[in-house]
């Protein structure tokens, strides 16, 4: 609410639905927050929405390397108008939206927020795999837009464990704990994961992954521990080189292994409300 002119929980100020001008400090009708300030809303756009997709490239395009990419979005509401309700939904499967102003960061398949000082209205997506995602854009007054993200394929194992193929097909696949499943192959390359289960938890996990080339091995478990075959040591870079030309580094809970035109990326991960570990992969080409 909007005690004195400013915010007592920020983005929680009276909407026209629900505030009858009485407030202290919130003479006037609709109000929004700014930051910790609580304005007064100003007029409703007209026409057309200016979306822009904010990344390192103009190209609206996502690599899916880590199981779960995030991009800010962006518009601009009529030339600049502050205070404008903005609302971006989609309907994509596997795709969640956050306000990025919203110190929550929950995810929905709709947000609403403000434009800030600039007309400007963020909101974060969230995809967890490949396909358009579609974000409908609308705001007070009428006004709307579209934008179009296009997520690039690759393979990802995730969770209990869920599967997504390279066209973009999910599918759950609950496996033997403690047999051997091989999760991808190709003439240069070969990835295994031993499953595993948890007491008290029916599903199953990736819980040890092997990765092999024709004259290379390299093998990582929940515990974090990583061993390779031949042993490389790493570069200035942290960059261990192998002869046949596959390269491998290990950054915080991250491991990355290259050989063209192949990446894998091996995250370890923690199930929720437990210390129990298991491994996220995911797999696609180096051009995208």
């Amino acid at each position: 609410v909007c005690v004195d002119g400013t915010c007592a929980d920020v983005g929680q100020c009276p909407q026209c639905s629900d505030f009858d001008g009485d407030e202290a400090g919130c003479v006037g009708g609709c109000h929004y927050c700014s930051s910790t300030e609580c304005k007064p809303a100003e007029e409703t756009c007209s026409g057309e929405i200016p979306t822009s997709v904010e990344l390192e490239t103009d190209d609206p395009e996502l690599d899916l390397d880590l199981l779960e990419t995030e991009t800010i979005l962006t518009v601009v509401v009529d030339g600049g108008i502050e205070g404008v309700l903005v609302t971006f939904s989609t309907s994509a499967s596997g795709a969640t939206l956050e306000a990025v102003e919203d110190g929550t960061r929950r995810r929905f398949s709709s947000v609403s927020t403000y434009s800030d000082v600039n007309g400007q209205a963020q909101a974060a997506l969230t995809v967890t795999q490949p396909g358009d995602v579609v974000v409908a854009v609308e705001a007070t007054g009428g006004c709307s837009s579209t934008v179009t993200v296009v997520v690039k394929g690759g393979m990802g194992i995730e969770g209990d464990p869920h599967l997504t193929s390279f066209n973009g097909v999910i599918f759950d696949v609950m496996g033997t704990p403690g047999k051997v499943f091989n999760l991808f192959s190709s003439p240069r390359l070969h990835v295994n994961g031993r499953f595993v289960s948890y007491p008290g938890d029916e599903a199953t996990y990736v819980g040890e992954v092997g990765v092999r080339s024709r004259s290379s091995r390299i093998f990582l478990d929940t515990s974090g521990m990583l061993s390779a075959d031949p042993y490389i040591p790493p570069n200035a870079d942290g960059i261990c080189e192998f002869p046949d030309g596959m390269t491998l580094s290990y950054v915080q809970n991250i491991v990355t292994v290259q050989l063209s035109p192949w990446i894998v990326i091996l995250r370890r991960m923690q199930r929720l409300r437990s210390s129990d570990l298991y491994l996220d992969v995911s797999l696609r080409t180096l051009d995208g």
